[in-house]
This record gives structure tokens, C-alpha cells and sequence, in this order.
């Protein structure tokens, strides 16, 4: 299984309780991948705010990529909070590329923490977004927006 990766991550952090742990599974196929990643955090305000008031973060992401030919490429992302029992962010995107043009659309629906609250009000409240992006890109001569692969890739502390 040349193509599978299997990880593992501790962190421990005595003095400020900030406790990590990250497992991740990564499997490649011809024409397709999956990724599976748990993440779990101890007390992450610790870590944000350097407060005391106690809050954990449990989650896992499920990530799947299909390639329908060499042009056309499908992508979708789940993350699922087991803390609180639902699913936070999900991500359908579409990719269509050739040699001198690429344009991709997003799909995304999230209930995440509004981290821009957390940060400056110390206030834990979900907000809820849906939105549909679009990318285009003229290759060589620039591009409008961003690629479906930043909206995928995971903004976690490991």
C-alpha cells in the first residue's frame, strides 16, 4: 500500500493545558483520493485567548477528490464536530481545466465559531454562511478568485 499514509500527533503543553491530538489517514487511488483526519484539542481558548474559561474542540474532516478525466476534477470536504454533534462545514466543488484556461465552482455551507468574536469578545457563538465561489484564471495572463484547493485545505493549530 504504497500509496496510504497513516499519522499520528500528540502535543502536550503542562503549563498552559493546551493538549493536542491529531490522527490522520490519507489513501491515493488512479483516479481519485480520500482523507480522513480527527482532531482533538483539550482546552483551545488556552491557546487564543490565554483565559481560563475551558473549551474543547473534537472533530473530524472526510476529504474526496475525483478525477472524471484529465479535464474535470471533483472535490468535496466534510467536517463534522463531535462535540457538539453536527456537521460545521461542507464544501462541494467543481474543476474544469485546460491548457490555457481553469475555472472552478464552490459550493460551501458552514457553521463554524465566528473566530473574529472569540478573539476580540472572548464570545463562543456559531454563525451559519452559505455561499457559492467561482474561479477563473486565464493562464499566464492572471486569474479572479481562489482556487477550489484553498477552500479543502484545513486552517487547524497542528
Amino acid at each position: 500500500m504504497k500509496n496510504t499514509i497513516l499519522g499520528f500527533n500528540l502535543k502536550i503543553d503542562e503549563k498552559s493545558k493546551f493538549n493536542t491530538a491529531n490522527l490522520k489517514f490519507s489513501q491515493k487511488y488512479k483516479s481519485s483520493s480520500l482523507k480522513l483526519n480527527y482532531f482533538w484539542a483539550k482546552n483551545i481558548t488556552s491557546y487564543l485567548l490565554n483565559n481560563f474559561f475551558e473549551k474543547k474542540l473534537n472533530q473530524i474532516d472526510a476529504e474526496y477528490k475525483f478525477e472524471f478525466s484529465e479535464k474535470y476534477l471533483m472535490n468535496t470536504k466534510l467536517i463534522y464536530d463531535v462535540e457538539n454533534s453536527n456537521l460545521t462545514n461542507t464544501i462541494l466543488g467543481m474543476e474544469y481545466e485546460n491548457p490555457g484556461l481553469k475555472l472552478g465552482f464552490a459550493l460551501i455551507h458552514s457553521k463554524e465559531l465566528d473566530w473574529i468574536k472569540v478573539i476580540n469578545q472572548s464570545v463562543f457563538e456559531n454563525y451559519n454562511q452559505e455561499s457559492f465561489r467561482i474561479y477563473f484564471e486565464l493562464k499566464g495572463l492572471g486569474s479572479l478568485g481562489r482556487p477550489v484547493e484553498n477552500y479543502l485545505k484545513r486552517r487547524t493549530l497542528n
